[in-house]
């Protein structure tokens, strides 16, 4: 095996554990029921949130498909990527979403989180 297959199979590795992570491992528990987190309350204290439920409420600024229906939100304290099995809400709603926060990617000290959609509502501007 060359390099080039041996990096393109690591890769395929990783995508498929990074979905099994997002949709098949355990749902988490929730942290705080009811309770609205802002994205910097989350990035500040990734470990404590990592593979847990928790809700978000923003706008959308980014909509479209990412293999899976995905889409972005922003809160006014940053932005966070959500996946979903769903069609994407429109740019320029506002959306509460209640999922199980991963983090995807951490290079250095910067972790690139996704939510893995549980329940959505769209919230009146």
């Amino acid at each position: 095996m060359n390099l080039k297959s041996l990096i393109g199979t690591l890769v395929s590795f990783a995508i498929l554990f990074f979905l099994y992570k997002a949709f098949i491992a355990s749902s988490g528990e929730e942290v705080r029921p009811g309770h609205i987190f802002t994205i910097e309350e989350l990035k500040k204290d990734v470990r404590e949130f990592d593979g847990k439920v928790i809700s978000v409420q923003g706008e959308v600024i980014h909509s479209g498909s990412l293999g899976v229906s995905g889409y972005t939100i922003d809160d006014g304290t940053g932005k966070i990527t959500i996946l979903s099995t769903k069609a994407a809400p429109n740019k320029g709603d506002i959306y509460k979403v209640k999922g199980k926060l991963n983090e995807a990617l951490k290079v250095g000290s910067e972790s690139k989180l996704t939510i893995t959609e549980k329940e959505a509502e769209r919230v009146n501007r």
